[in-house]
C-alpha cells in the first residue's frame, strides 16, 4: 500500500532556504584571517629588505615570498565565503556568491585554490630541494668513505698511499700545461 493521498512523487522537490552565518563568529573569523594577512605582508617584507643576508639567500627566497602570499591568498577567502543574506539582497545572491559557470570564477574558490596552490607547492618544492641537498652530500661522503679505505699499495700503512702520491702528480702536472684553446687561442 502507498502512504499518502496519491502518487509517489517522481523528481526531487527543491526547497530554496538561505541559511546565515553567526555574525559574530564571521567577526571573528575576519579579524584572525586579517592578522594572519598582516603577519603575512610582515613576513614578506622582511623578506624582500633582508634579502641580501646570506642565511635568506641561502633558504630560497623566491619561494618563501610564494609560500607568504599564497597564505594571503587562502586568508583573503574567508571575506568572500562568510558572504551570506546579511549582507547581499536574497535576488542577487545566486550571482555573487556562486558565480556565472563554475566555482573556479567564484571569487571565494578561485582565491582558496590558488593561494593553497601557491603555499602547498612553495612549501612542498623547498622540502623536495633540500632533501635533494642533504642527500648529494651523503652521496658524497660515502664516496670519499669508499676511496680512503681502498688499499692499493704493497702490505702496509705506508705503501697505500703511494698510488694517491703519484695520481695527484700527474694532476699537478696537467693542471700546470696550458695549452691555448684550437677554437678561439685562450688559455
Amino acid at each position: 500500500m502507498l502512504r499518502g493521498a496519491g502518487p509517489p512523487a517522481d523528481r526531487t522537490v527543491v526547497i530554496e532556504e538561505y541559511r546565515f552565518l553567526s555574525q559574530k563568529l564571521f567577526a571573528a573569523v575576519s579579524v584572525f584571517a586579517g592578522l594572519g594577512i598582516l603577519l603575512g605582508i610582515v613576513c614578506l617584507t622582511f623578506n624582500i629588505y633582508n634579502g641580501n643576508v646570506r642565511y635568506i639567500q641561502n633558504s630560497q627566497p623566491y619561494l618563501n615570498n610564494m609560500t607568504a602570499v599564497g597564505c594571503m591568498m587562502a586568508l583573503a577567502a574567508v571575506f568572500p565565503l562568510g558572504i551570506d543574506g546579511h549582507h547581499v539582497h536574497r535576488s542577487q545572491f545566486p550571482v555573487v556568491c556562486q558565480g556565472p559557470v563554475s566555482c573556479t570564477e567564484h571569487s571565494a574558490c578561485g582565491l582558496l585554490g590558488l593561494g593553497f596552490s601557491l603555499a602547498y607547492g612553495s612549501m612542498f618544492t623547498k622540502i623536495c630541494w633540500v632533501h635533494t641537498l642533504f642527500t648529494k652530500k651523503d652521496e658524497k661522503k660515502e664516496k670519499k668513505k669508499v676511496r680512503r679505505t681502498r688499499s692499493w699499495g704493497g702490505g702496509t700503512e705506508g705503501g697505500r698511499d703511494k698510488p694517491f702520491r703519484a695520481l695527484r702528480k700527474i694532476e699537478k702536472g696537467w693542471e700546470r700545461e696550458a695549452r691555448p684553446c684550437s677554437m678561439c687561442g685562450a688559455a
